[in-house]
């Protein structure tokens, strides 16, 4: 086989080193790459010798200083890019900021001038703070909502603006002279300010200058009403007036010295619309910054939120408050002030009525027309000014009228609008003189001081009730004017009664105190008092029988502001039947008198004895109202009278009823079964039928009247009752 040459590839390479550099190769690498290589600690053998690499002390020392300092460097680049506006650039949110600041006054100034106040700047704080910002914007996590407070002390330091602003006034444009002084070291409305109160951090266009709107909100908001202007300091501490002619449409030659300063002229006379916005935080705005529950619900405590969002935060007053515009009106209409600026509050009491809000003590009871969206002009139909000639000039006001209550309610309602107006007026006049007399009671000397003031506060309270019915026109809203009428009554009564004194009995004191449901509507409209109602949809209350003979009134039991509404509870009954005064026990317990006195009409013949403390003892004698009804209660209030023993006999006298209670039942159970399968097999036995019915009537009867109320006639009864059931027994086994 033929020998096989391999090509000498190093020796190639060699002579194109060789011919490149025009000397050995070898003498290269030991002379330049091999003393490079050595200086870091690397031994690096030259090709074709028996050799190998080593490394030297030398590398780990280099390799170290390589590893401190190299961080090193790169910390102090990211540092010094952090303080750099241009890193400000990098985010998209903060582009408008930086836009901002680069055409403004400050734009030679880098943030962090600003940003951070002097002494704090250098800090490593500071310095941890702005590779955080390096950090956040190379991982994209930084906020949507970019916020900064700039201190005081980065705008008053020597480098800048120092404290000489607070030496002297200033011009602002337009002539606008502005102090620096009471602005800072005084506080305004009771906030202390700083200076990014007025200069605002970021404007439209503009960055840490003046925000007027700010100056405006703080001297205007809550200044300006209908037909006058108060700003803050008067319009001269900010701008006097313009000194040269002003031309007015027409030729007409205008000069304010000689109304300003001549003849005292306010400004507010010719510039009372110079004044655009009412300045109000609505409650939306707080949801741009907050969504925690906790904290939207101090929208209401405004102390709390100036201080903490003002003095403490320097958040902007504009982020919460809507823009107050202050600006001479050059081109508006003729006589645009509005009505309201000469016809002030007209109708306020009518519409609060309606509404149903505004009396002292009395829930909000809006009038059924107004839930039902019914408007003024909805019942003001009648036109007063019968002259329509006239009327082009004076105007036309339009009167209620009973045709509109016909037109929607139907003849039914025809009179009812002159019902409310007597019905009130009677009220307010029978209600004259019982405010007359407590006037008369808080104008005389008391020993308890704390009594006359409470007195003297509710008479406050019942007079302006009486004025809101009276000058409000209750017929807006006739059930609200009612029951603030109610509330007068009481309130006088309690005055009253705080005094020492006695209250005076009205004439129609009933209708006053609640019953003017059917005075004021039912009667008229056709509604029918029924004799009789269930209440809780079980017991039988007689309906006519409490307003008529009892004394109630409506609103003891249903409630004068919702139609219908039943708010007398179980509690609230009892508390009016079992009070100290009601001794008409009977007429709700006529079956426990009557076994008590032995007046049952039963159905069986039993012969009757009464109870031997009847006609001695009544309900009270045994009953105790401010205690839980029990039979331990009764026996126990037996003691009072008699002695310890009666405990163990009003237990026998329940032992003995029950007895014969069990007994008789378990007999007409028997009877009514046998009854009933008798019916079943087409027999009617009417003997049989007659002795149950009496039975179980007699039966029910005693149960009801709680035997305890005469134990012997109540185990007569029952005994009879069993033994009638057994007869019928008998008569249908036959």
């Amino acid at each position: 086989m033929p020998e096989t040459h391999q090509p000498d590839t190093s020796g190639r390479v060699r002579r194109l080193w060789q011919n490149l550099s025009g000397q050995d190769p070898d003498l290269r690498l030991e002379t330049r790459w091999q003393k490079f290589m050595a200086f870091w600690g690397l031994h690096v053998p030259p090709p074709g010798r028996q050799d190998r690499l080593h490394i030297r002390p030398r590398f780990f020392k280099v390799l170290g200083t390589i590893a401190v300092f190299v961080p090193l460097l790169l910390l102090g680049t990211a540092y010094k890019v952090s303080t750099s506006p241009l890193l400000c650039n990098q985010c998209h949110i903060m582009k408008p900021y930086y836009q901002a600041w680069k055409t403004s006054k400050h734009n030679f100034v880098p943030c962090v001038d600003c940003h951070y106040p002097p002494g704090f700047r250098d800090t490593l704080w500071v310095k941890y703070q702005a590779l955080a910002q390096v950090a956040k914007w190379a991982t994209q996590t930084y906020s949507s909502k970019p916020f900064a407070e700039i201190e005081d002390a980065s705008c008053l330091r020597s480098q800048c603006h120092s404290t000489r602003l607070l030496q002297g006034k200033v011009t602002f444009k337009r002539g606008i002279i502005f102090d620096h002084r009471p602005h800072l070291e005084q506080p305004r409305r009771g906030r202390q300010l700083r200076c990014t109160s007025c200069h605002s951090q970021i404007v439209v266009g503009t960055h840490i200058e003046v925000t007027e709107t700010t100056c405006f909100l703080c001297h205007f908001k809550g200044q300006k009403k209908a037909r006058e202007l108060l700003p803050i300091g008067g319009c001269p501490l900010c701008h006097q007036p313009p000194k040269g002619n002003i031309q007015l449409a027409g030729g007409v030659v205008f000069n304010h010295k000689e109304f300003v300063d001549e003849r005292g002229t306010q400004c507010q006379k010719c510039h009372l619309d110079a004044i655009q916005g009412d300045g109000e935080a609505p409650r939306e705005r707080c949801l741009t910054c907050h969504n925690q529950p906790e904290k939207l619900v101090k929208y209401e405590d405004h102390a709390f939120l100036h201080d903490f969002h003002v003095a403490q935060h320097n958040i902007e007053c504009t982020r919460c408050h809507t823009e107050i515009k202050h600006r001479i009106q050059t081109k508006k209409e003729p006589l645009a002030v509005g009505c309201e600026a000469c016809h002030e509050a007209k109708h306020g009491g009518q519409r609060s009525m309606y509404l149903g809000v505004g009396g002292k003590g009395s829930p909000s009871i809006p009038s059924h027309m107004y839930t039902a969206r019914v408007d003024c002009v909805a019942c003001h139909i009648t036109p007063k000014a019968e002259d329509l000639h006239r009327a082009q000039f004076t105007g036309q006001t339009f009167a209620a009228s009973e045709a509109a209550c016909v037109s929607c309610h139907g003849k039914l309602y025809a009179g009812m609008l002159d019902t409310w107006k007597r019905t009130l007026d009677f009220m307010l006049a029978d209600l004259t003189p019982k405010l007359e007399a407590a006037r008369r009671a808080v104008g005389e000397p008391v020993k308890d001081g704390k009594a006359l003031a409470e007195a003297k506060r509710l008479l406050a309270e019942a007079e302006f009730n009486s004025e809101f019915v009276e000058h409000g026109k209750g017929v807006h809203n006739v059930f609200y004017a009612a029951d603030l009428l109610q509330r007068v009554n009481a309130t006088a009564n309690r005055v009253m009664t705080l005094l020492g004194k006695s209250p005076i009995t009205l004439p129609r004191e009933n209708v006053i105190r609640g019953g003017y449901c059917a005075t004021l509507c039912h009667s008229q409209a056709g509604v029918v008092f029924k004799p009789e109602v269930k209440f809780d949809k079980r017991v039988s209350v007689p309906h006519q029988k409490h307003f008529n003979q009892y004394g109630a009134v409506c609103t003891d039991c249903h409630s004068p502001d919702t139609h219908k509404a039943v708010t007398i509870t179980a509690q609230g009954c009892q508390a009016c039947h079992h009070s100290a005064t009601n001794d008409k026990c009977t007429t709700c317990h006529a079956a426990q008198a009557g076994l008590y006195a032995a007046t049952l009409e039963t159905a069986l013949p039993v012969k009757q004895a009464p109870n031997i403390m009847a006609g001695k003892v009544d309900c009270v004698g045994c009953h105790d109202f401010t205690k839980k009804h029990s039979v331990a209660a009764q026996a126990e209030k037996c003691t009072q009278c008699h002695d310890k023993g009666y405990r163990d006999m009003v237990a026998m006298w329940q032992e003995q009823v029950g007895g014969a209670q069990k007994a008789a039942k378990a007999a007409l159970e028997k009877g009514e079964a046998a009854l009933a399968s008798a019916k079943k097999v087409r027999r009617d036995p009417a003997a049989a039928s007659d002795l149950l019915a009496g039975a179980r009537k007699d039966y029910d009867l005693v149960v009801k009247a709680k035997g305890l109320h005469n134990p012997d006639l109540a185990e007569a009864i029952l005994t009879e009752s069993k033994k009638a059931a057994e007869r019928a027994v008998a008569l249908l086994q036959k």
